[in-house]
């Protein structure tokens, strides 16, 4: 009898503890509840990547452009750390996803559904499948990151004003092997033919898809000169070049490249060529 009274004793303790639980992560109607902003670390964000579902775009979408405005993000990151309750997720997909991070892969949020439903989602398990109704605060500060991406489109990219290669001195060429490491090439010193090849690439030049692109190079452009014997100073910009299909793009993760490629101008493409085949100065 003893035996049978602790038993029952012990499973009415174990009831209370998940009772207890669930009202831990339910709202003040039993609704499941999640903080996102402490679930993604946006505390630490220093940025949000725009980007709009594209379906001609393999991925499916595409970079709108990057937004700094530190009231924005705080605003987000405000809004998003507290306690939201979960909702059944509506069938429509998000026009819209915000990565907050200092890089293009930081945590994932969508938004705005068809309609403008002002819901937000993210693939992480802690959503579970589910949605929130965007708080006033967190949707007028995703509102006004759009409207900041979308007043200001990035169609062209001026790849050397951009990355400031007119102040570059030394210039190198690596050759990428398939699994991700590369071997030196040539090393290009004489900086009047570095300020050449970074000459042809002071043209505005239209942004395209950069997709099932396997680089061949890696192009790292070097601000000033070595100044203690043969070292060189810290990389200035560095790009991927040349598919291996044969496509001449010109790609690099800065920001200015909005996640997209550049077609290289045929005369820095000749001087690639003929820097290759002389290797070196």
């Amino acid at each position: 009898m003893a035996a049978g009274l602790g038993a029952r004793t012990t499973l009415l303790a174990l009831g209370a503890a998940v009772m207890a639980l669930a009202s831990s992560c339910s709202g003040k109607d039993g609704g499941a509840t999640v903080n996102p902003g402490e679930e993604m670390g946006v505390e630490m964000a220093q940025r949000l990547t725009v980007t709009v579902a594209n379906p001609a775009r393999k991925s499916g979408w595409q970079t709108l452009g990057y937004v700094f405005d530190r009231a924005i993000i705080e605003d987000l990151r405000a809004g998003l750390s507290q306690d939201l309750k979960l909702q059944p997720r509506a069938k429509c997909p998000e026009q819209y996803r915000f990565w907050f991070g200092t890089d293009e892969w930081g945590s994932q949020i969508g938004y705005l559904c068809s309609g403008d439903v002002r819901i937000i989602r993210g693939p992480a398990e802690f959503w579970q499948g589910k949605d929130l109704a965007a708080p006033p605060e967190v949707a007028a500060a995703l509102d006004a990151a759009l409207a900041k991406v979308k007043a200001n489109p990035v169609t062209s990219v001026n790849v050397s004003r951009s990355g400031g290669l007119a102040q570059s001195g030394r210039f190198e060429i690596r050759e990428l092997r398939p699994d991700g490491t590369a071997d030196l090439l040539v090393t290009v010193t004489d900086a009047a033919l570095v300020r050449r090849l970074a000459a042809t690439l002071d043209v505005s030049l239209p942004l395209v898809p950069y997709e099932d692109c396997e680089p061949r190079y890696r192009l790292l452009f070097y601000r000033g000169t070595p100044s203690f014997g043969n070292a060189a100073p810290p990389p200035g910009e560095i790009y991927a070049y040349r598919c291996r299909d044969g496509r001449d793009l010109l790609h690099g993760s800065q920001t200015y490249w909005v996640g997209d490629a550049a077609i290289a101008p045929a005369a820095f493409g000749r001087e690639i060529d003929t820097i290759l085949a002389g290797r070196g100065n």
